[in-house]
């Protein structure tokens, strides 16, 4: 959407590249086929909230309450599963639970205009609330085998998961790039006044966008609950964070308006890597929470001095495009 020279980009592309050396020397196995499958599956899972994540971010948005939402949604499945209705339905039901959170978070943030910090810090509490009255705080379990072939099944040698993400990894990429409502999204992120003079519906484009990145957590809930074979409240907590950082990671502006997919799946993939990578050289879990933090810090900071010199085109470009 934006053409931009970015030291940046090149210093994410040049990290990626010296991290896959350096854990290649340090484990053998880690280049090793069924080790390079293994990372696409966890990647996975972080990479589908990821995905609902880059889209808020771009709209300058920020939303706490993905992990809650991925709780709900995974907790009502359950329930409604072991209350007799079937999977199917089941997960129709979850999928627009996950929705209707998102519609929630769209409605305050868009046509109230509370700020989304606040919005989805409450909702965070609420639907996390909601998720532990129905389970009572206990996990869900006794799904059927069919089921379980979402987190744990293979189309050949590829994951299921790993292709669900990347069919919705395309669909969203094409959706930012290819569409009339994905140069919205850019823009309003960009220049929010602007755009509303320019006669874009803000409204509309905010709660398509929580819609959409709950729709997704819904999605992720059903191939987490899938693996795992359980369903519980806090089955999203973990990657809340996660998918913030790996969004930054990959480029995408924390004020809006600037980022891609490909570069969130670049971020995803190092995430992945580097969790991968910790766990075959035995680096303690303190220490990889330790790393993790501070590559991120590292990346703001590189961020924040390249996007001050950095070449971007004129949002007029954009304008022209949606008049």
């Amino acid at each position: 959407m934006f053409k931009k020279i970015n030291l940046g980009d090149i210093i994410l592309l040049a990290f990626f590249i010296i991290l896959l050396i350096f854990m290649s020397i340090m484990s053998p196995i880690f280049f090793t086929f069924n080790n390079i499958i293994a990372i696409t599956e966890q990647m996975s899972e972080l990479g589908i909230i990821a995905l609902g994540m880059t889209v808020i971010v771009l709209s300058s948005g920020l939303d706490l309450s993905i992990g809650s939402i991925t709780g709900l949604s995974a907790v009502v499945i359950g329930f409604c599963f072991s209350s007799g209705i079937n999977i199917g339905l089941s997960m129709i039901l979850g999928l627009s639970v996950a929705v209707l959170c998102g519609a929630i978070n769209g409605f305050f943030i868009a046509k109230i205009g509370v700020s989304s910090i606040l919005v989805t810090l409450g909702t965070m509490v609420l639907f996390n609330g909601i998720a532990l009255a129905i389970s009572r705080g206990n996990a869900i379990s006794g799904f059927p085998q069919s089921y379980y072939f979402i987190g744990q099944g293979h189309l050949g040698f590829i994951p299921i998961q790993t292709l669900i993400f990347i069919i919705l990894a395309t669909i969203t990429s094409i959706i930012l790039k290819k569409t009339p409502l994905g140069r919205k999204i850019y823009f309003v992120g960009s220049n929010p006044v602007v755009a509303k003079y320019s006669g874009i519906n803000i409204t509309k484009v905010l709660m398509f966008v929580y819609m959409y990145a709950a729709l997704l957590c819904g999605i992720s809930c059903i191939v987490i609950t899938s693996r795992v074979a359980t369903a519980r409240a806090d089955i999203g907590a973990v990657y809340l964070l996660q998918s913030i950082a790996a969004v930054v990671l990959g480029g995408t502006s924390i004020n809006g308006g600037e980022g891609s997919i490909m570069g969130t799946i670049i971020g995803v993939c190092i995430f992945g890597v580097l969790a991968n990578g910790f766990n075959l050289i035995g680096v303690s879990p303190f220490i990889q929470t330790f790393m993790m933090g501070f590559i991120l810090i590292f990346v703001l900071l590189t961020n924040s001095i390249s996007s001050s010199i950095g070449i971007t085109t004129s949002n007029k470009k954009n304008l022209k495009k949606l008049l």
